[in-house]
């Protein structure tokens, strides 16, 4: 390893192990050993180690994420190293894998002659292994880029995010472990197994729905919601399953942070909250509102409205930010973030995946697919579906569902 005074760039060399330091210029501008002792451990901190980080340089992680062994931590830090600067692009991912208390190097081979791709398929193998989990694929890019990384690698290049509020309250999959999933040696596709349940037949054409006007995004709800149905005694919008889509179940301490509530609705104040939304369409002046307009207080009605109402707005906001509403081939309504969906996309329950994920067939990789978006559907959060499969005293082997496939994903 060697260091530039001017811009310290973190360089392995592929013909040792060890790391040393050849201070250059200023005999003090890199105390790595002093800057892991700090409280903030600052990614282009450590990288060009100087005093005068902008606010935009300092964006990092803290000593608690070094040291943390979360199940989250590990991809949030991987997708940290996007704001690394090395004269090598395999380093971010090795640097990473030196720091990080919840990786086990001993698994990772330093290897200059792989490609980055089979690199970021090195981390996510490791991260597959120790947690059994494809919550990796889970993400949702904040930039598109014609990269060739595969879909399903949250590649830092994207810039992608985690639907971590989702991912807490869903159960797709159930108890099943992703223990069969396989990388290919190349880094290219990655091997799953799951269920193919529903077809994607109808998106909303508005986009996505926490800035578009109340009035186009309820009517569009009302729209979606009248396929799910299955009372008549009040209107579609007010079904439970909707309800759910719309306020997930999340915990005590969500409410109390973003609703300065102690416990989350009862199915009546859902069903008032809706209610409300759906009633301003006829007001004056309400129709162009949107629910980021209500909540700082724009439009005459947001300030005659109780910071209780407005903070309940604010929960639906946050549940539909940056989603997508769809319809299925099963009658189902859900909302998906992630990349653009089209008609005929597959919606599939991954073994080891928390959340159902919209895939699109891929003819020219012979059956094999990417991967568009993660997605709340209605009737598929809770894992009843995968319960089937390994239901108290039984087997796969006596599961009468959807067939269980095996796909290959690039």
């Amino acid at each position: 390893m060697w260091v530039k005074a001017d811009h310290v760039t973190w360089v392995h060399s592929p013909s040792s192990t060890e790391h040393s330091a050849n201070k250059v210029k200023n005999p003090t501008a890199f105390k790595l050993w002093e800057y892991l002792g700090s409280e903030y451990i600052f990614l282009k901190g450590i990288l060009f180690a100087r005093n005068d980080l902008t606010p935009y340089e300092r964006k990092g992680i803290t000593r608690q994420q070094i040291q943390s062994t979360d199940t989250y931590n590990a991809l949030d830090v991987f997708i940290e190293t996007a704001y690394l600067r090395c004269s090598q692009p395999q380093d971010r991912v090795y640097g990473l894998l030196g720091i990080l208390a919840d990786i086990d190097v001993g698994e990772c081979v330093v290897d200059y002659q792989l490609s980055l791709t089979q690199v970021y398929a090195q981390f996510i193998n490791m991260f597959m292994k120790k947690y059994q989990s494809l919550l990796f694929i889970c993400y949702f890019p904040r930039r598109q880029t014609s990269s060739s990384i595969p879909s399903w690698i949250p590649a830092p290049e994207r810039e992608p995010d985690f639907p971590y509020r989702d991912i807490e309250v869903s159960r797709a999959s159930g108890k099943i472990a992703a223990s069969n999933a396989r990388i290919s040696q190349d880094g290219l596709a990655i091997t799953v197994r799951g269920l193919l349940l529903d077809r994607v037949t109808e998106i909303n054409p508005g986009g996505t729905l926490h800035s578009t006007p109340i009035s186009a995004w309820t009517s569009a709800l009302e729209y979606f919601c009248r396929q799910i149905q299955t009372s008549e005694e009040n209107p579609p919008w007010l079904d439970s399953q909707v309800l759910d889509l719309i306020f997930p179940p999340w915990g005590d301490k969500f409410y109390q942070a973003h609703a300065g509530r102690t416990q989350p609705y009862g199915i009546e104040e859902k069903r008032s909250i809706l209610n409300d939304l759906v009633q301003m369409n006829n007001t004056r002046d309400c129709s162009s509102l949107s629910l980021e307009d209500i909540f700082y207080g724009n439009g005459t009605i947001s300030k005659t409205m109780s910071q209780s109402r407005k903070s309940s707005f604010w929960l639906v906001r946050l549940a539909i930010l940056r989603r997508i509403l769809f319809a299925t081939e099963s009658k189902r309504v859900g909302l998906a973030v992630g990349l653009e969906l089209q008609p005929k996309d597959e919606i599939w329950v991954l073994f080891g995946c928390p959340l159902p994920l919209v895939l699109r067939p891929r003819p020219d990789k012979g059956g094999g697919y990417m991967y568009v978006a993660s997605a709340r559907a209605t009737g598929l959060m809770d894992g009843k579906v995968c319960e089937k499969i390994l239901g108290t005293g039984k087997t796969e082997a006596d599961y009468k569902g959807p067939p269980v496939c095996t796909l290959t994903i690039w």
